[in-house]
């Protein structure tokens, strides 16, 4: 018996022993580091959001079934007898359109890519902004090139993350109200504009009210357009001019019809200057019909 507990008392203390080692057992010999060094380390973060959403060929790609299903709704809207205007319409009404069974089965699949655009822009942004809050460089030895540069950057990952949530809100958010009732202060989603590591933040994550959903995408393409430079025209990839069209989009849509206004003149004056390349004179159906072409790869 005596013995039993000699070799009971000698494992508790091999155990206590054990567990006060545990936190050194678990230290990493080698420290995970900054995944960003330089300008040209985050040009691969700022590609991130435009593969997430683009270069998805399946259904569930936000760029073609979000538009899809807003087209159901439109029509389903007519039949509801509730008269209610909201995405619930899609599954009180399935049906086969052709060989695809909308079910919204495959909205679930778009809602995963939706947030990882989120979050694959709002991580880099939350380390740009935690640096700057602090007053200290973004990176190291940074050339008056890569500040020009990395301005450039920021302002493609705050466009891109304000697209996401455009697509957001025309699939999982309610109709923003210009009069300002009561409807603009539901919650539908979860609003990240921190990237917040902590299991809390996983389980219980921050669900934004419509307003503050589409005052996010304002304040998102707000930055864009005053940090992306007049002359950056890079095919497939965001400018200052495409922030200017979004701002106008979402300001129309909150019954800022002046400050929309102002953004439209913005882009066309720039456009008649020959600053922004596009030309505004064609008819739009040519433009229209060029959405058709294989340009995108």
């Amino acid at each position: 018996m005596k013995a039993i507990k000699n070799i009971m008392i000698a494992l508790s203390g091999i155990a206590l022993l054990a567990s006060c080692d545990m936190d050194k057992f678990f230290e990493l010999d080698r420290p995970e580091s900054n995944p960003w060094l330089s300008v040209d380390d985050l040009e691969y973060s700022v590609a991130d959001p435009y593969n997430t959403l683009f270069q998805n060929p399946n259904w569930q790609a936000p760029i073609g079934i979000i538009p899809y299903y807003q087209e159901l709704v439109a029509d389903l809207s007519t039949v509801n007898p509730q008269g209610a205007y909201e995405q619930e319409a899609l599954y009180w009404y399935p049906r086969q359109m052709s060989t695809f069974d909308v079910t919204g089965q495959q909205f679930e699949k778009t809602f995963s890519i939706l947030y990882r655009s989120v979050t694959g822009a709002t991580s880099p942004l939350t380390y740009i902004e935690e640096k700057e809050k602090k007053g200290e460089p973004v990176f190291v030895n940074m050339t008056e090139n890569d500040k020009k540069t990395l301005a450039r950057q920021t302002g493609e990952l705050y466009f891109m993350r304000g697209y996401t949530y455009w697509l957001i809100s025309r699939a999982f958010v309610a109709p923003y109200d210009p009069a300002g009732r009561e409807g603009n202060n539901r919650k539908f989603i979860p609003l990240i504009n921190r990237l917040d590591y902590s299991q809390e933040s996983a389980r219980n994550p921050y669900m934004g009210t419509v307003k503050e959903v589409y005052d996010q995408m304002l304040s998102d393409f707000a930055k864009a357009k005053s940090l992306m430079p007049e002359d950056y025209f890079v095919r497939g990839r965001a400018n200052k001019f495409s922030a200017a069209m979004m701002l106008m989009r979402v300001k129309w849509l909150m019954g800022d019809k002046d400050g929309a206004l102002e953004e439209a003149d913005y882009v066309i004056t720039k456009a008649e200057a020959g600053v922004a390349p596009f030309d505004l004179t064609e008819e739009p159906i040519v433009a229209f019909n060029r959405n058709a072409e294989q340009q995108y790869t």
